[in-house]
């Protein structure tokens, strides 16, 4: 093998066995985790009820996010059902004035009407009496 292969080795043999021992000490996730495993009982069985108490850990959370989840979506319903029963009053309330308005619009042009046939009478009448009076 040539020189520099062995040292390329042995350079490389050097710098992991740093990273393993780095990650041994100070690697604290991992200290932690076999610790809970050997105080679970080690072996298969602690990192089964690890795992289980994790699993349970993770669905108390969803349950909880889920519960409050639906506590806002029934909040947020209850507020647009609201709303809509507001607008769906005011738009009542505002179609009866409008009804209103019409009625009074109708007997106004009725009025109307009625001034502009006696205007059209009281014209005539005094074409009449000014013909009647220049005879």
């Amino acid at each position: 093998m040539p020189q520099w292969q062995t040292i390329v080795l042995i350079i490389v043999s050097f710098s992991s066995l740093i990273i393993a021992l780095y990650c041994l000490f100070f690697m604290v996730p991992v200290k932690r985790f076999w610790e809970r495993v050997r105080s679970l009982g080690g072996g298969m069985k602690g990192i089964e009820s690890h795992v289980d108490g994790v699993r349970d850990e993770i669905r108390g959370r969803l349950s909880n996010l889920e519960m409050a989840a639906e506590r806002q979506l029934a909040e947020s319903r209850e507020a647009t059902q609201g709303a809509l029963d507001k607008l769906a009053r005011d738009n009542r309330e505002t179609r009866r004035e409008l009804e209103r308005l019409r009625a009074d619009m109708q007997s106004l042009q009725a009025e109307l009407r009625g001034a502009a046939t006696d205007t059209m009478k009281v014209g005539q009448s005094c074409e009449g009496l000014t013909k009647q009076v220049d005879q």
